[in-house]
């Protein structure tokens, strides 16, 4: 028995799960791999708890409106480089103490995405960059708990579902817990993943033990390169317009049911977290000093506890107010939510068939306006002509030394 008999309504954030006395309800995929919660019927007290947490049916913890927007990029070069935009998660970590709890997404040995916690400083890495799936909170709210019981202080970035999920299960905004949710354009689950990984080392002829999506080998933006790690040799390729992946994620081929209907996307900008991050599309419109192809940072902040964090992130960020306008003319996920994409069904029915992944997305590719699939050919080109001008300017270089 599910806990939400509308599955569209269920964010999979597992507050129910983990709020459970009895430990009755299990997180479980289902056909399309998204985790909803199961609840044992011989198990079951009917005390009524997971309904009365569930963030999608009562109070979500939402704050009432933004208080500013800001842009911006840390100032540590060699950081801005390892970041998948502008650096601002790094940026708040380091605004907090060196014995603060860090909790966020990171992946297993076999790929999976799941949270974690962490005392703040190096280990912090493994949070870093972009994963565009759903990651299995697992007990992180559970053990958060603890830790503030323990008089730790503790940030936790997640989905707005996530935080949403995370203050529910403990009932209260507690003193010591920050927290911080992306601009999100929808959760893909574990299985689409999975399936995107195997075709890929099918086709490339490698087992994929690692994996990147976003880094900044040539700059930052449309030209991004994604690379996948393994058998002692690495592939890279253009994340946006190359990648089939990334292809099905920006057309929302593939994201969970709840997502197209996101009630933390909406006109008010009204977010659960304290702070809300993202990558900063059209900064160089803002200010020049952003459009140098390096990255730069949206950060929303929704609370008075997320202001206290941003006034520590100005020793280690360039930062620019930005007004409300400008955030959203190119973050339009912070206003509404990503529209379902007509042939969703069609690519979970190619998936359940145990179609290769690959060859399941070149339908969809087929599809594509002319308009787009010039897009693709440039994309793929860029890269190659800037490493090419890269390689004379190192050449004239030496010449001149």
């Amino acid at each position: 028995m599910l806990v939400l008999e509308d599955k569209t309504k269920c964010t999979g954030c597992s507050a129910c799960a983990q709020k459970c006395s009895q430990k009755c309800i299990k997180m479980i995929p289902d056909e399309e791999g998204f985790l909803y919660p199961h609840i044992s019927d011989t198990e079951c007290i009917h005390c009524g708890i997971c309904t009365k947490v569930c963030p999608q049916e009562n109070e979500s913890y939402v704050n009432k409106e933004p208080v500013a927007f800001w842009g911006g990029m840390v100032k540590d070069e060699a950081l801005l480089k390892s970041s998948s935009s502008g650096g601002a998660f790094s940026a708040i970590c380091m605004s907090l103490d060196e014995d603060a709890i860090i909790c966020g997404a990171t992946y297993d040995d076999e790929l999976k995405v799941h949270h974690s916690c962490c005392k703040n400083g190096s280990e912090i890495e493994i949070f870093r960059k972009s994963k565009y799936l759903q990651s299995d909170v697992r007990s992180v709210y559970s053990e958060i708990k603890q830790f503030l019981k323990d008089d730790k202080t503790v940030l936790f970035s997640g989905t707005a579902c996530q935080v949403a999920g995370l203050y529910a299960h403990l009932g209260n905004k507690p003193d010591k817990l920050y927290t911080v949710d992306l601009i999100c354009h929808g959760v893909p689950s574990q299985k689409v993943f999975d399936a995107y990984i195997s075709s890929l080392g099918k086709h490339k002829n490698m087992k994929i033990s690692r994996f990147s999506f976003r880094d900044k080998s040539y700059f930052w933006g449309d030209w991004e390169i994604g690379t996948a790690f393994g058998d002692k040799k690495q592939w890279k390729h253009q994340a946006w317009g190359e990648d089939y992946y990334m292809t099905g994620f920006l057309r929302g081929l593939f994201y969970r049911p709840s997502c197209y209907q996101c009630k933390y996307a909406n006109s008010d900008i009204q977010r659960p977290a304290d702070l809300t991050i993202g990558d900063f599309w059209g900064s160089g419109k803002v200010n020049p000093q952003y459009n140098d192809k390096k990255g730069s940072s949206l950060i929303v902040v929704n609370s008075i506890k997320g202001q206290e964090l941003l006034d520590k992130m100005k020793s280690t960020m360039k930062l620019s107010l930005v007004d409300r306008n400008q955030a959203i003319e190119e973050n339009h996920n912070l206003i509404e939510p990503t529209k379902t994409n007509p042939r969703r069904g069609e690519f979970f029915v190619g998936l359940s068939e145990n179609q290769d992944f690959m060859d399941l997305m070149e339908k969809f590719r087929k599809g594509e306006s002319h308009s787009q699939k010039i897009r693709v050919i440039v994309t793929k080109l860029v890269p190659w002509i800037v490493e090419k001008k890269r390689i004379k300017v190192r050449e004239e270089r030496k010449a001149g030394t």
